[in-house]
C-alpha cells in the first residue's frame, strides 16, 4: 500500500471503463455516451488523486468530515452518480433505454468508489539503515 493507493483504485477503474467503451462500441470507436462515462471516470481518478490526505487529529472538530478517507471516497462516490445521472439523461430518462455497454461502465465506476473506500491510503514504511559500528 502507499499514499497513492486510491487514486491507482480510481485510474484501474477509468482505464477499464475506457477499455470496455471501447471494445464494446461499434467499429471500435466510442459512443458519445461511453465517451462521456469515460471522461466522468477520469476526472474522478483525477479529483481522488488531488484530494487531500488529511488525518481527522490535524482537522479542527467540526471540519473531521473532511479527511482524507472521507473525500476520496465522497469523490468517488459522487463520481458513479455523474455517470449514473449522465446515462440516464441520455436514455431520456428510461432507464430501460440504457444500453448494457454504459450499464456495465456504471458498475465499473460504482465498484471503483467502493474500492476507493475501502483502500487505505498509508505512508509507505521506512526500512531501517544498520547501525554504524
Amino acid at each position: 500500500m502507499t499514499t497513492y493507493s486510491k487514486f491507482i483504485v480510481a485510474l484501474v477503474v477509468a482505464i477499464l471503463s475506457a477499455a470496455f467503451g471501447a471494445l464494446d462500441s461499434a467499429h471500435g470507436q466510442f459512443t458519445q455516451a461511453t465517451a462521456i462515462n469515460t471522461v466522468l471516470a477520469v476526472l474522478g481518478a483525477v479529483a481522488v488523486y488531488l484530494g487531500p490526505n488529511v488525518k481527522v487529529a490535524d482537522l479542527p472538530p467540526a471540519l473531521g468530515f473532511l479527511s482524507g478517507s472521507y473525500t476520496k471516497m465522497l469523490l468517488a462516490v459522487l463520481t458513479a452518480v455523474a455517470t449514473a445521472l449522465a446515462s440516464y439523461i441520455g436514455a431520456g430518462g428510461h432507464l430501460q433505454s440504457i444500453p448494457p455497454a454504459e450499464v456495465v461502465q456504471i458498475l465499473l465506476v460504482a465498484a471503483g468508489a467502493i474500492g476507493v473506500a475501502a483502500v487505505p491510503n498509508v505512508a509507505p514504511i521506512p526500512v531501517p539503515t544498520p547501525a554504524k559500528r
